[in-house]
């Protein structure tokens, strides 16, 4: 009988292809911020995904997508679609307004501490109160699995994102149900403000999107092919 040992796990963990979970913020009725010129955000977040796609395309990387047509996905097939791929991370792509107009920048946004707990972690109605300490118990490690993880990842995005010239004005936790229901690590992106005056025209370029793709997929697949502790938890 083959005997299965940690070694195995750990040298296929380090070998085998990671995947890369890409989110097209919005999509179809959800048409979300709209951009200087009228354009709705969906129609630039899809863009992007794709760009980001191709640019992942030369790395030892597996990539998949939320969406790839202009469509509507709800928060709960975004979520299914994490539990079925188990990505080593899940990235939601999204641009930026302000209501004064007056903001610019890339922000990333990792799931907040206490809200990062997957669906499947929360305790089981019917399994005992011993049962019911070590779900919780095991549920409180994969939070803080989740959240650590997809802060350290968060943070070291953003060195490197401004370090090739593209301006991280904020790194923070946030509620955002598309990254705490996922059970792995994960970031939403705000790609710049569109509504801004000179920010906005900017992010329309599309020569602009395929450079803030190309830096996002070099350092999605350098940090996101590194193992994490707690990763093997979902």
């Amino acid at each position: 009988m083959l005997t299965v040992t940690p070694l195995f796990f750990s040298l296929w963990y380090l070998f085998a292809p990671v995947t890369i979970l890409i989110d097209a913020g919005h999509g179809g009725t959800n048409y979300g911020a709209r951009a200087v010129d009228g354009t709705w955000e969906k129609t630039l977040t899809l863009d992007w995904a794709r760009r980001l796609e191709q640019a992942l395309s030369a790395y030892p990387v597996r990539v998949e997508m939320v969406r790839r047509t202009d469509e509507y996905v709800s928060l709960w097939r975004r979520a299914e679609r994490v539990r079925e791929l188990r990505p080593a991370c899940f990235v939601s792509l999204h641009f930026n307004a302000s209501p004064l107009k007056n903001r610019t920048g890339v922000e990333i946004y990792f799931p907040h501490e206490e809200l990062a707990l997957p669906a499947d972690a929360r305790p089981r109605a019917g399994s005992g109160s011993d049962g019911l300490l070590v779900e919780g118990y095991l549920s409180r490690m994969r939070r803080e699995a989740v959240s650590v993880g997809s802060r350290n990842l968060a943070r070291r995005l953003a060195w490197r994102l401004d370090a090739a010239g593209h301006k991280v004005v904020q790194v923070a936790p946030a509620a955002f149900d598309v990254i705490t229901t996922t059970g792995t690590r994960a970031l939403l992106v705000e790609g710049g403000f569109i509504d801004h005056e000179t920010e906005g025209p900017r992010v329309l370029d599309p020569a602009h999107r395929e450079r803030l793709a190309v830096a996002l997929a070099r350092q999605l697949a350098i940090l996101c092919s590194e193992p994490v502790e707690g990763q093997l938890l979902m």
